[in-house]
């Protein structure tokens, strides 16, 4: 939670305490005129800094306190210690004290950083003090300076003590007045001074360079629309629940996953968000002990389930059997993400199979099935899989494998060549759903192969292409129950397996 008190809010020399419980366990306070006090309600201080720049000075205790002697971009390190030392996962926090003073506070598993900001927000010399040393090498007085720009003596002493602002006018006067200066050398000095004395326009500056860090780390909006994150309007709220979803202590630990197996550039932080979302829906499946035989001895169950709609469901469950967790997790917009397949932990003893529907139709489906199948099955490394059936010039040798390892097991190349023999390479409606029965899938899949390889025209037998998934969706609260698969998204709310 980012706590800001702007200048001169305190007019007792009592503690001013903006205290926030983070994660229930720790709070934190700002003491009066630039004091800090740190109070860990779990753990204790090891030690603490000497508040004047580059010394060290141990020190014991539950508190500790920072004079405002400390200088402009000084810090002090808190040491902590403690059986809850994990408890101080939390991301930056901020201050103003009653004098301005800006504080951060960055921590980690076990170490508080204080740092004084004044250095970044100097305090700007009032423009009219600029006037009156302009005057004191000219010997002009005020009246001198009232009469030569036409003005009223009142208002130049206002301008002077900085109760009047220099407007563009103004500006053009005194610049006439003060022939080595310039109109825009007095606006900007005019600006500068203004901003420096606004601490609560530097605050909200602060927080909203904060905002911007935060969504520039996670796709915010749509997080919220889909219920990972709460909805807060408070920063340092936000902040925390976004390094909660990580799992990270800090915003500057997400680092977006470099396993985008299409794209040469890392992962997009959308792309980390959904990947997240799946491994922890993942990990709150139960699944048997992954078998590599195992799933090599349920690859034919899987093809024909993949034959009838109605069985689609049943291919979840035949993965699921050879300790495979499966994630049905809707995409994020401008995603393209089809499918991803991971392994939990370290090692490959906990594989995971997500993909989002983007397309529910049984061709794309079984497709995009059978790709990430081959990534666990061969043991490839993580891949995240987005638009799979569209053309790229250059794929990893291990995309083009499950690619080809996908494709081979739906249609086998060497039955395709004499199918597309014997129907004089333009098969007919009829021979494909005939080819297809022999081959044991459904006559959709034969046709999205066929469609993919440039044989039949993409709008062809578009009849054959059935709609899959409306079939799981319905199976939804099903698969769930029986712990075969975890759902998030597709219009209702997320539910993981048992």
């Amino acid at each position: 939670m980012c706590v800001c008190v702007p200048r001169g809010v305190v007019q007792r020399q009592t503690a001013v305490q903006a205290e926030t419980i983070l994660r229930g366990r720790t709070s934190w306070r700002s003491g009066f005129y630039g004091d800090l006090v740190v109070q860990c309600h779990h753990g204790s201080l090891a030690s603490a800094s000497s508040p004047r720049r580059g010394t060290h000075k141990p020190a014991q205790g539950r508190a500790t306190t920072g004079s405002a002697a400390l200088g402009y971009g000084s810090t002090m390190t808190l040491a902590l210690k403690g059986r809850n030392k994990g408890s101080l996962k939390t991301p930056t926090h901020l201050w103003i004290n009653p004098k301005g003073e800006f504080v951060e506070i960055r921590t980690d598993l076990c170490c508080l950083t204080l740092r004084f900001l004044n250095d970044r927000f100097p305090s700007m010399e009032r423009p009219g003090l600029f006037i009156e040393s302009l005057c004191g090498k000219r010997g002009l007085s005020q009246h001198d300076v009232a009469s030569r720009m036409g003005r009223p003596v009142q208002a130049i002493n206002q301008i002077i003590a900085g109760t009047k602002a220099i407007t563009p006018q103004t500006a053009r006067e005194l610049a006439a007045v003060f022939s080595e200066t310039t109109p825009e050398e007095w606006l900007r000095r005019e600006s500068q001074y203004r901003l420096s004395q606004d601490q609560s326009g530097i605050a909200e500056a602060v927080l909203i360079k904060r905002r911007i860090e935060i969504h520039d780390m996670a796709p915010i909006r749509e997080m919220i629309q889909r219920g990972w994150l709460p909805a807060s309007k408070d920063v340092g709220v936000l902040g925390a629940e976004v390094c909660r979803f990580y799992g990270v202590p800090s915003l500057q630990d997400i680092k977006p996953s470099a396993y985008c197996a299409r794209s040469s550039a890392e992962l997009t932080p959308v792309h980390a968000a959904w990947v997240r979302r799946a491994t922890v829906l993942a990990e709150g499946l139960k699944q048997k002990k992954f078998s590599q035989k195992q799933l090599l001895s349920v690859l034919p169950s899987i093809k024909s389930a993949l034959s009838d709609p109605d069985r689609v469901p049943e291919a979840l469950q035949l993965l699921a059997s050879a300790g495979i967790r499966v994630v049905l997790i809707e995409h994020l917009p401008k995603t393209r993400i089809d499918g991803a397949a991971f392994w939990l932990g370290r090692g490959k003893l906990k594989p995971v199979i997500a993909m989002s529907l983007r397309f529910g139709r049984i061709d794309y489906f079984a497709f995009t099935l059978m790709h990430e199948i081959a990534h666990i099955l061969h043991g490839h490394q993580p891949s995240v899989d987005t638009e799979l059936t569209a053309a790229h010039q250059e794929l990893p040798e291990e995309e083009i494998s499950a690619n080809r390892w996908a494709s081979d097991n739906l249609l086998p190349i060497d039955q395709l060549r004499q199918f597309l023999v014997s129907a004089s390479n333009a098969p007919s409606k009829v021979a494909i759903m005939r080819f297809a029965r022999e081959l044991g899938i459904h006559a959709g899949i034969a046709v999205g192969q066929l469609q993919h390889r440039g044989i039949v025209a993409y709008s062809s037998h578009r009849d054959l292409l059935i709609d899959v998934r409306d079939r799981l969706l319905a199976q939804r609260s099903k698969l769930v129950s029986a712990g075969i698969a975890a759902f998030d998204g597709f219009g209702a709310p997320a539910e993981e397996g048992q």
